[in-house]
């Protein structure tokens, strides 16, 4: 028991040690646990202005019910950078969304991968001046999200008016490649131990080139994907959802 005497707060057998390399903008988070902070390092680590993954539209059942999923996205990223103290972060993410009702209107992560590649090439000179060999390791041209009916519908249903929402996105890899042969082999020769999963979109691999994330964990998974490991630490075959715990 402490002695009530005792000058000072009673010791427990450790010591409380005060916080190191507090936020700037929140004094009270290690700017090292701060994403709003981990956006200003990588902009300047890659000489960017601008941040944030391209979204595609790939339902176009309801304008209305499209302009309520991105008015909730936007509120609950505005919320986690109000919280970090980062609001002033919010203006140099454009929010960049690929609409086209032909081309996306119930479209694969394939269709998908294949026009966010095409774009990626030549987005970082025309975005931020930086040229195709500058953007290095940037999510922004690494990853993209695809909203589909299902994540819309969750998202709008999950939002029960508070600031967060339970919906999920799916957050595509512009890098991953699929293995036919693989596939073929998992169908056919189960004697090659290569363990089969659950078609998915023509896949039957453990990954399948895209997560299933929460729709609140967007700013989060957007600074960790700065790390070449963090999809293979994280990564959860859908339905399961992925999630930043591994970091």
């Amino acid at each position: 028991m402490a002695d009530p005497n005792q000058a000072g707060p009673p010791h427990y057998g450790f010591s409380i040690r005060p916080r190191t390399s507090p936020s700037p903008r929140n004094p009270r988070i290690s700017t090292h646990s701060s994403d709003a902070d981990e956006i200003d390092r990588m902009l300047a680590k890659y000489g960017h202005k601008i941040w944030g993954f391209v979204i595609y539209r790939s339902t176009y059942a309801s304008d209305s019910d499209w302009t309520e999923c991105l008015r909730t996205f936007q509120s609950e990223l505005k919320f986690d950078l109000e919280f970090l103290g980062g609001l002033d972060i919010l203006d140099s993410n454009p929010f960049t969304i690929f609409e086209d009702r032909n081309l996306f209107d119930g479209a694969s992560a394939a269709v998908v991968r294949d026009h966010f590649n095409a774009w990626a090439l030549a987005a970082p000179e025309r975005e931020q001046g930086t040229g195709a060999g500058g953007w290095g390791g940037s999510p922004r041209y690494n990853f993209c999200v695809q909203i589909d009916e299902r994540c819309l519908r969750s998202i709008l249903d999950g939002n029960h008016g508070g600031a967060q929402s339970e919906g999920f996105i799916k957050l595509i890899r512009g890098s991953w490649q699929s293995d036919p042969r693989a596939d073929r082999l998992r169908a056919s020769d189960p004697v090659q131990n290569l363990p089969a999963y659950d078609d998915i979109e023509g896949c039957t691999a453990y990954d399948i080139g895209w997560a299933k994330i929460r729709q609140e964990k967007y700013l989060a998974f957007f600074c960790a994907l700065q790390n070449q490991n963090f999809w293979q630490s994280s990564y959860k075959r859908p339905p399961l959802v992925s999630s930043t715990d591994a970091i």
